[in-house]
């Protein structure tokens, strides 16, 4: 993930690159019924994407393979399911991360 830091007052960038791998926060956040889900994969290897509901049933699996290390995007359609708080566990061979979506 690179995010530029502006420096206040002269306005100078510097670029940061993450030494890990990162689970962004799904945007827009509320959404409805579309919404994209972004990440930063740090080692190849079998990575997962899965939305569960909030009885940790699985509601679909977005990813589910081998991957190179980089940055993804994967859009989320919402409209087949029910109006309500979902997470998004993102599963690599670094680490297994989660974040809540909101409807």
């Amino acid at each position: 993930i690179k995010m530029y830091v502006s420096q206040t007052p002269n306005g100078i960038e510097n670029e940061f690159v993450s030494s890990t791998t990162e689970l962004c926060q799904n945007y827009p956040n509320p959404f409805n019924p579309n919404t994209s889900i972004s990440f930063y994969n740090r080692i190849a290897g079998d990575v997962n994407l899965t939305v569960y509901n909030t009885k940790g049933e699985c509601v679909v699996t977005l990813v589910d393979g081998k991957m190179n290390e980089g940055f993804r995007k994967v859009d989320f359609n919402a409209s087949g399911l029910n109006s309500g708080v979902y997470y998004y566990t993102l599963k690599t061979p670094e680490k297994t991360l989660t974040k809540k979506i909101s409807p």
